[in-house]
């Protein structure tokens, strides 16, 4: 197994915050949390933080013994911190965690059919989903009789949700409107993923954001 790094050294071992700390490799390499990136020896906030009597911690080992970007990546990822290049790319990463989370909070949030004549509401989140498919799954099996039904909650226009009766055609549409809207979600985000990792500077970075509905 690979080495443990060193003990945190601080005048202050409380005050350790993995979230703004420094790491350094033995050829002098130092890489700072807040910034997700690797930074100058002579960074003007690192010497600041050096002049508080605080020094860094060994940047680890991997199984082989040497201090691997990815040996450092495994102490930080428990935070949800990575290890990047430079401070672009660490932004770059920020930008799609921001947008991933988005996409998963628009995919869970609801979509709209008119499967049963009517745009009415229907839910999303994961166990909404596995009741749909499996509703959808039922319907499709051979020999149901002209009248089958399944009731899937739905709001109307007025906020009011009830547990309609669905034909088999109309829990059907639901289903294709329900993947529709996932596949659109899934599809703005790998559009908003490509132009953050296009993007050639912070600020043109930062101002990718999901639209607004």
């Amino acid at each position: 197994m690979g080495k443990t790094t060193d003990t945190f050294k601080s005048k202050d071992p409380r005050m350790f915050n993995p979230r703004d700390w420094y790491w350094r490799r033995d050829n002098g390499a130092v890489y700072s949390s807040a910034r997700q990136t690797v930074v100058s020896k002579d960074d003007e906030n690192y010497n600041d933080w050096l002049g508080s009597g605080y020094a860094p911690t060994r940047w680890p080992e991997d199984v082989s013994g040497q201090q691997t970007d990815a040996a450092l990546a495994g102490v930080l990822s428990p935070y949800g911190l990575s290890v990047t290049a430079t401070a672009i790319d660490a932004v770059r990463q920020a930008r799609i965690h921001d947008l991933s989370a988005r996409c998963e909070s628009e995919i869970t949030s609801g979509f709209v059919s008119e499967a049963l004549g009517a745009a009415h509401k229907y839910p999303s989140g994961v166990k909404d989903q596995i009741n749909l498919m499996g509703s959808v799954t039922d319907s499709l099996i051979p020999d149901r009789p002209a009248d089958w039904q399944t009731p899937f909650w739905v709001c109307d226009t007025q906020g009011q949700w009830s547990f309609k009766p669905h034909s088999a055609s109309q829990i059907q549409q639901a289903g294709r409107d329900g993947k529709e809207h996932i596949v659109n979600c899934q599809a703005q985000l790998e559009d908003l993923s490509n132009k953050v990792t296009a993007a050639k500077s912070v600020k043109a970075v930062e101002a990718i954001s999901w639209p607004v509905t």
